[in-house]
């Protein structure tokens, strides 16, 4: 199981990955659990859909 803290808002957050199939991810942020679909714009830039929302996502290393 794969986990980190990433920075969401103003906040750290730990996220551990549960489970995943192709471009469905099942994941729990700090303690609550959220099943989403990642697919990846371009490198580095990921769009989540999550509770009929959409999120952009940017790596920064």
């Amino acid at each position: 199981m794969t986990s980190l803290e990433i920075s969401l808002d103003d906040r750290l957050a730990k996220v551990k990955l549960l489970e995943s199939e192709g471009n469905h991810f099942r994941i729990l942020v700090d303690d609550k659990e959220y099943d989403s679909r990642i697919i990846m714009v371009e490198q580095g830039v990921y769009l989540m859909l999550l509770d009929g929302k959409s999120y952009n996502i940017e790596l920064i290393e």
